[in-house]
């Protein structure tokens, strides 16, 4: 080690170590992300075949397509807020009935940053993720970035104490 390298660790400090992590985490691309192909059904496709769907895969959201392309996206919360809230019957309701069309997509390649950019500004909890050519290749979700975080900071996340533990006080009363 030469002096400029014995330099530089004397002036790193935490806060400058935690941004470099944070930014790491920024430049990771979304298909590190995607963990599993998208469940995709038509536009056709009954309200009640998609909700036994989302239930047995235990997911947030179906991609709807035609042709292999993404057309639109159906959440959960979709049919919370279209349907239940507003006591509306699900009988007869199909995809395109509740989907939002032509949803906000990612690329492959796009950063993390980027995702965590278009959930944010536009209150998304899944944004599909579709290849050049249009055709989905996966969902982020909330929960996957939620999950990288913690793969990146494990201690900061994992040590905390349990819900309703008072924090630590010094017998100072401090």
């Amino acid at each position: 080690m030469d002096d400029l390298d014995r330099i530089a660790q004397d002036v790193e400090t935490p806060e400058a170590r935690e941004s470099t992590r944070t930014a790491d985490i920024m430049a990771h691309e979304v298909r590190e992300l995607v963990r599993r192909r998208p469940t995709t059904v038509s536009p056709d496709t009954a309200l009640t075949v998609i909700l036994e769907t989302m239930v047995r895969e235990g997911i947030g959201c179906v991609l709807v397509t035609e042709g292999g392309q993404l057309v639109g996206i159906l959440t959960e919360r979709d049919v919370l807020l279209k349907v239940t809230a507003v006591g509306r019957s699900s009988a007869g309701l199909h995809a395109r009935d509740l989907m939002t069309a032509d949803p906000e997509t990612l690329h492959p390649d796009q950063m993390v940053a980027t995702a965590l950019n278009r959930m944010s500004v536009g209150g998304y909890r899944h944004v599909p993720v579709v290849d050049d050519r249009g055709a989905p290749v996966g969902v982020v979700s909330v929960k996957d970035i939620v999950r990288l975080i913690v793969d990146h900071f494990p201690h900061e996340v994992l040590t905390q104490p349990p819900a309703g533990v008072p924090p630590f006080r010094s017998a100072d009363g401090a």
